[in-house]
């Protein structure tokens, strides 16, 4: 009995060891290839490649497409799948790796059909760079076809990689979209619903992009938001909605007493869902009451706020603010209040594009995002 459990825990082990030997062998097969010399069609002189201690790669070609096809050769051979998660997020095709399980997340963004527009528009995408795009497309396939073994979530997935296609360069950048922008629209979806009922002077103010502090590289600072004046804003005068009205409807009107005076500010920020008319209810369109203008400090009005869009418009006092609310908030304190991008998720540029203007630092240089 013995010797036959010896030689059962035997053959385990030499299982164990084939598993080991063939996960390394298919592991390694995937790695790129560091050294040495390759053979890749389409260049017009030869290109040296380096890394250095960190592994950032430079590459030093002949002519730009050249450089292109080599850079396209190092991407696949170092993060095609990657690349392939930023492409299929775009398209809305990550179902096609995953399954059902992705299927929601597809069906959100195939609403904005990039792939088709991407393909409808790819002469006006590239411009005169078309040849570099192709030349980086080839190479891209060159260099995942020169991997010995797909690579390895392919082998966990038990699928196949399919080649690069010069659209899919543009579907990769276009991931970012739905990082940086507001890609379910909610919060233009709000802004419209607020513009029939607000006074265009106090519209002008919740839609401001940002302060005087957002100096684009490429355009003029956005400016201050410009308060409006009473004369230009009157809350009392704002329309009452009927007693009837169903109560997702917007409410413009000065609340209760009851509300006015009972409610906490804990008690509203629990009172507020995620419907249109909660949303409502989260913004201040009548004067606050003394206990709010007095006791919430900066920075305890800095912990009320949220990173939703609901929030960001519940942070924007209606009613004329003290003087510690005029001073224009930081790019980097709107971006922990916000979240996203400088100011809002609009279609305005993006934190990368963004300095803080000389005309605010000690001495007199911007300082870039």
């Amino acid at each position: 009995m013995m010797r036959w459990f010896k030689r059962l825990a035997l053959l385990l082990v030499c299982l164990v060891l084939v598993f080991a030997l063939a996960a390394w062998w298919l592991l390694r097969g995937s790695l790129p290839v560091l050294e040495g010399e390759v053979a890749l069609t389409g260049l017009s002189a030869p290109v040296r490649i380096e890394r250095d201690a960190l592994g950032v790669v430079t590459i030093d070609a002949a002519s730009e497409r050249d450089a292109m096809r080599a850079l396209g050769y190092v991407h696949a051979q170092e993060r095609f799948f990657e690349m392939d998660l930023m492409r299929r997020t775009s398209a809305g095709e990550l179902s096609e790796l995953f399954g059902p399980v992705a299927l929601d997340l597809d069906r959100q963004h195939r609403v904005h059909r990039m792939r088709a527009r991407v393909d409808a528009n790819l002469d006006a995408i590239a411009g005169e760079r078309l040849p570099q795009l192709q030349a980086y497309t080839e190479g891209v396939n060159a260099g995942l076809g020169a991997l010995r073994v797909r690579p390895w979530p392919y082998l966990l997935l038990r699928q196949q990689p399919k080649p690069w296609l010069e659209t899919d360069t543009a579907l990769a950048g276009y991931a970012m979209y739905f990082d940086l922008q507001d890609s379910t629209n909610a919060r233009e979806l709000a802004l419209w619903k607020l513009r029939p009922h607000l006074p265009p002077p106090l519209f002008k103010l919740l839609n401001h992009p940002g302060s005087r502090w957002d100096a684009p590289l490429a355009g003029d600072s956005f400016g201050d938001a410009t308060l409006p004046t009473a004369a230009e804003v009157d809350l009392r005068a704002l329309p009452m909605p009927e007693a009837d009205d169903h109560a997702g409807d917007v409410a413009l009107t000065p609340p209760f007493a009851s509300q006015t005076a009972a409610r906490s500010p804990a008690g509203r920020e629990r009172d507020v869902g995620g419907s249109p008319a909660a949303f409502m209810r989260r913004i201040a369109l009548t004067p606050p009451f003394a206990s709010q203008t007095a006791a919430r400090s900066p920075a305890g009005r800095e912990r009320d706020v949220g990173g939703s869009p609901a929030a960001f418009m519940r942070r924007i006092a209606l009613t004329p603010p003290f003087a510690s609310q005029t001073v224009p908030l930081s790019p980097a304190g709107r971006e922990r209040d916000v979240g996203g991008s400088p100011a809002a998720t609009g279609l305005i540029p993006g934190s990368n594009n963004f300095a803080v203007s000389g005309a605010l630092t000690a001495d007199g240089r911007a300082i870039i995002a």
